[in-house]
C-alpha cells in the first residue's frame, strides 16, 4: 500500500524492516527503493529533488547485570553514548549499511529489568526512536575486539565503554567487558539493551 511520505508528500511503501517495528519507505525523491528513510529537516523540493540537513542519530544504552545467586536482570546504568555510525552499524545495522551487524534489531527482551522497561515505555511511541535491540555478554566482548581492529578513523583504538557510556572505567567492571566476564565477584552475567534516536 502506498501512502503519502510524511516528509515530502510523495509516495512511500509501508512495511517492516527485517521483522522490526519501523516502517520501510519507498521515497521517490530520495532513493526509489524500500529502505529505512533518513529524516531530513527541513525538506526542500528543488527540481523534483529533496535537499536539507540529515538528522543526527544517537544511541541510548541500558546496562543490565545478573547478581550472583540470582536469575533476575537488574538495571545497572543508563547512558546516551557517543556518535559513531560505524559502531551503530555493527550493533544493529543502523546508519552504516557497509558493516555486517552483529544482529538486526530484535526488540526489548521480555525479562528486562523494571527500570529498563520503564525507560523504554517512556519513548516507545516517539516517532524518532527506533531499532530497539540488545547484545549479550559474549556479543559485547566480540564488539570490543571488532572496535579495536577497526580501520583508523572508524573507532580504532577507542574504548567501547567510552563510546557507550562516556566513561573509561565502570565500577565492578573495570575498563572493558572482556576483563569483567566471569571475573566479577558481584555479578554472573551482563548485557546491554539499547535503542536509537534520530
Amino acid at each position: 500500500v502506498v501512502h503519502p511520505c510524511p516528509l515530502t508528500g510523495c509516495g512511500y511503501l509501508a512495511g517492516l524492516e527485517r521483522g522490526g517495528r519501523l516502517p520501510r519507505f519507498l521515497c521517490h525523491y530520495q532513493c526509489r527503493r524500500p529502505r529505512l528513510m533518513t529524516p531530513l529537516y527541513p525538506p526542500y523540493h528543488n527540481d523534483g529533488k529533496v535537499t536539507g540537513v540529515t538528522m543526527g542519530c544517537d544511541i541510548h544504552v541500558c546496562l543490565e547485570v545478573k547478581l550472583r545467586g540470582t536469575d533476575t536482570w537488574e538495571h545497572f546504568l543508563h547512558s546516551t553514548g557517543n556518535r559513531c555510525y560505524r559502531l551503530f552499524g555493527r550493533i544493529a545495522g543502523v546508519r552504516d549499511e557497509e558493516v555486517e551487524p552483529i544482529a538486526y534489531p530484535r526488540g526489548i527482551p521480555e525479562d528486562a529489568s523494571a527500570l529498563t522497561k520503564a525507560l523504554y515505555s517512556a519513548v516507545e511511541h516517539d516517532f524518532y526512536i527506533h531499532s530497539y535491540t540488545y547484545l549479550t555478554a559474549s556479543e559485547l566482548i566480540d564488539l570490543e575486539l571488532w572496535l579495536r581492529n577497526c580501520p583508523a578513523g572508524d573507532g580504532n583504538g577507542l574504548s567501547l565503554f567510552l563510546m557507550l557510556f562516556d566513561q573509561k572505567r565502570l565500577s565492578f567492571f573495570g575498563s572493558n567487558f572482556s576483563d569483567a566476564s566471569g571475573n566479577s565477584r558481584w555479578f554472573s552475567d551482563f548485557r546491554i539493551i539499547c535503542w536509537f534516536d534520530n
